[in-house]
């Protein structure tokens, strides 16, 4: 049965929307630029919250949980490894994977991660898209410098870390470099993908890259989001479920966003790898593929940082951009009169959510032959039939 909550194994998990990059085409802005998604209020899954959202009981159940998601890095979250220690505490089988740009946090904090995170079981990986010379055209704001250091302090202290690399035509170059590179770091494996970014229409879109001249204002807020227990003006943290009161309201003058910040058009233009070939589907193929869902077949769900449960990223919370263009699955969340209804807290479980008229209606849909009827153009585009990623995988 699909979204069955006893055959709940795999999470991909949102634990903080707040992140110290401001990566072009991320979901955190709108369209192709600066301006900041409105959805995006920096909520972060606080140690309390976890325990409400993973009881002891559901811990025991899962094999594996991926902390990544679509506008937050999870290493953000201040209380990140209390929480890796209680989901080891809870089930000490559990395995995880850790995404990251890599560009925050102190040398020491990392050293105390790389005694969890130490083995092909447990580890970390860094989005790190070229080298010190190109980084940063896409992963704006992360300082080569302060990621080599975070990386050496990792390892060197028996970390376990793999390198995921995004492919574009600026930085396909240096892919012997980067696996020499990562040879001599230790990273145990190199994992080079091609990216749709920058891909529209079957034709390239060229972005200026926006140079930040003061990453010190971003690092040093970034900062004070992670430590201080007491967030800035502008930051809401969720220290109890869908308990806004509790938490510090955003001023409308205040955004945690790279418009904030001094900035210079570069001539430099961010373009997909040269041999990036785009899929376009037609709304005949769409209706004509087969949904298998990918997400199901490692019986796997998607919680965002504000505790919404859904199926998937692609099809993801209140954040992505999905909602806003798939009319399909909007009916189906005004069904359950938004996103608020999907979000756990105290009285209404995973469980509960799971056998919401959302996940039905979410599974009929696949049976439903044309778009206009209701069948959600996402998931026959990410999991019809021949509609996969494919990661050239290279070991250290």
């Amino acid at each position: 049965m699909f979204f069955d909550y006893s055959e709940v194994r795999h999470i991909h998990l949102e634990v903080s929307e707040v992140c110290n990059a401001a990566c072009p085409m991320c979901a955190r802005f709108i369209g192709r630029g600066s301006r900041p998604n409105p959805e995006v209020t920096h909520s972060v899954i606080d140690l309390q919250y976890f325990k409400i959202i993973f009881p002891p009981e559901f811990v025991k159940q899962l094999r594996f949980i991926n902390f990544c998601g679509v506008v937050g890095d999870p290493i953000t979250a201040k209380e990140l490894i209390d929480e890796l220690k209680y989901l080891v505490e809870c089930n000490p089988n559990i395995n995880f994977e850790i995404s990251t740009n890599g560009g925050v946090r102190s040398q020491s904090w990392w050293r105390e991660l790389a005694q969890i995170c130490n083995s092909d079981k447990r580890f970390v990986s860094f989005s790190i898209d070229g080298l010190e010379d190109t980084n940063h055209l896409y992963r704006r704001n992360v300082q080569w410098h302060k990621l080599m250091e975070n990386v050496k302090a990792f390892i060197q202290a028996g970390g376990y870390a793999k390198w995921q690399f995004l492919i574009f035509k600026h930085n396909e170059h240096q892919q012997d470099e980067v696996k020499k590179l990562a040879k001599d770091l230790e990273f145990q494996e190199c994992n080079f993908k091609l990216t749709n970014r920058f891909v529209k229409n079957n034709d390239t879109i060229s972005m200026p890259v926006e140079n930040i001249e003061n990453t010190k204002k971003l690092l040093e807020l970034e900062e004070t989001i992670i430590k201080k227990s007491s967030p800035p003006p502008g930051v809401l943290f969720m220290s109890t479920p869908l308990d806004k009161s509790q938490a510090t309201t955003v001023p409308t003058n205040f955004k945690y966003n790279v418009s904030d910040l001094k900035t210079k058009k570069s001539t430099h233009t961010l373009e997909p790898a040269s041999d990036f070939k785009p899929k376009e589907f037609t709304v005949e193929q769409l209706e004509n593929a087969t949904i298998e869902c990918s997400v199901w077949k490692k019986h796997e769900i998607y919680i965002t940082a504000k505790g919404e449960i859904v199926p998937c990223c692609y099809l993801g919370g209140r954040t992505g951009r999905v909602i806003q263009v798939d009319e399909s699955y909007k009916k189906i969340v005004e069904k359950v009169q938004g996103f608020d209804n999907l979000v756990v807290t105290e009285s209404r479980s995973i469980k509960d959510i799971l056998e919401s008229s959302y996940f039905r209606d979410i599974i009929e849909s696949w049976k439903i032959k044309k778009i206009e009827d209701g069948r959600i153009s996402t998931c026959a585009e990410k999991c019809g039939l021949n509609n996969r990623v494919i990661h050239n995988k290279v070991k250290i």
